[in-house]
């Protein structure tokens, strides 16, 4: 808020803004199932809070802010406080989002979810399908044992029940976090 304020943020917008992260905090019964299962997690895992993200491998609002969280959780304020948790969800109208997010479900599957999707954000806006092989062994990942995978069924049922646990909790758009369950609400500036 006192960064929106330095900026020249109306009293108006401002007032917006509280109302919107306050809906956060009035709905402390409402926590939401989020399975741990088929995600990736990044900072601490013994944290008390889990920030938990609904991301598209091909959002560029993701792409913006999820590498900068990550590096929060990782090696910034967040880190030793916050267990970041990686969850797919496919967004249709984003371009190549089926392959790249598969692709993401893939790694997420071998432990390196983070990496690979941090690896595609680097080099968002040059993105496409026939990249992804690139990517792969950029994140650090095994070429074959990827191929592998991704020829797995579970890898399409693992990213299917990601996207229906957050349609099932009301995401609507990515990023959408929840705050240890909790739908967070606030801005997203």
């Amino acid at each position: 808020m006192c960064a929106k304020a330095a900026r020249g943020a109306d009293a108006a917008s401002l007032k917006r803004s509280l109302e919107r992260r306050g809906l956060t905090m009035l709905r402390p019964g409402k926590v939401l199932p989020i399975a741990p299962e088929h995600a990736s997690v990044a900072g601490c895992t013994r944290a008390p809070v889990t920030l938990t993200v609904y991301a598209c491998a091909r959002c560029p609002f993701c792409a913006k802010i999820l590498p900068e969280l990550y590096r929060e959780a990782t090696g910034g304020r967040l880190a030793g406080r916050v267990a970041l948790q990686l969850k797919a969800f496919p967004i249709k109208s984003h371009k190549d989002s089926t392959e790249a997010n598969q692709a993401l479900q893939t790694a997420i599957d071998l432990g390196r979810g983070w990496e690979f999707l941090l690896t595609l954000y680097a080099k968002f806006d040059a993105f496409t399908p026939d990249r992804i092989p690139g990517l792969v062994i950029e994140a650090g990942l095994d070429k074959a044992a990827f191929a592998d995978a991704t020829a797995q069924d579970s890898v399409r049922d693992h990213l299917i029940a990601s996207k229906k646990e957050g349609l099932r909790n009301g995401v609507e758009a990515t990023p959408t976090f929840f705050l240890n369950g909790r739908a967070f609400l606030a801005d997203l500036d």
